[in-house]
């Protein structure tokens, strides 16, 4: 008898909890496939070359493969503190293919196309921290037009932070889209997984 009378209170605060645990339990699958690089880079600085320590993101596509920006490339790579090798990378694309072993599973890529003003939420190790960085922002210009400098990809409203780069940008059901890669005023850019699939194909 009693579950009678509790039902319709429980369904009235499904109403206000169901959107946000539904979104929060998304990031929290997305973040599970998210890794951590570290490694060395050289820089020209004050003082001359130096190998100066850096901090990347990179998502695991398959079994021990993880997808990052080949910006991440560096000396002495590490994936959640795991050696990690460059098995294939393209400047251009600038992505990037590490081996490294890992427990993580695997995130699932999308293949329809992002949408114009399509919700999308990106996942990495802002400003190098241990703990995860979310920043959520719909998606305003896609396929993009290559440059010299870019290839062609997506823009997103949203300020991705150094750290970030490799990390994965999905949709609202955790599929993944593209990975973040640059950021500028307040704009995002990444490649989609078109030409992920593309640069996974080519190996």
């Amino acid at each position: 008898m009693w579950h009678y009378l509790i039902t319709p209170f429980l369904l009235f605060a499904s109403l206000f909890q169901s959107p946000q645990t539904a979104y929060t339990k998304m990031v929290d699958r997305v973040q599970s496939s998210v890794v951590r690089i570290t490694g060395e880079q050289a820089l020209d600085t004050w003082v001359g070359p130096q190998q100066v320590p850096y901090v990347c993101s990179g998502v695991v596509i398959a079994v021990n493969r993880i997808l990052t920006a080949a910006h991440c490339r560096g000396e002495h790579i590490l994936a959640d503190g795991t050696p990690a090798t460059v098995l294939a990378f393209n400047e251009f694309y600038d992505l990037a293919l590490l081996v490294a072993v890992t427990d993580k599973p695997s995130i699932t890529l999308r293949d329809v196309p992002v949408q114009r003003f399509e919700d999308l939420t990106a996942v990495g190790y802002a400003w190098g921290w241990n703990r995860l960085t979310v920043l959520r922002g719909p998606a305003f210009l896609v396929n993009m037009a290559p440059a010299s400098t870019h290839a062609p990809g997506l823009l997103v409203q949203a300020s991705y932070i150094g750290g970030m780069s490799g990390g994965a940008v999905v949709d609202v059901r955790g599929h993944m889209v593209g990975i973040v890669q640059q950021a500028n005023e307040g704009v995002g850019y990444g490649v989609s997984t078109q030409i992920i699939r593309v640069f996974l194909l080519g190996l």
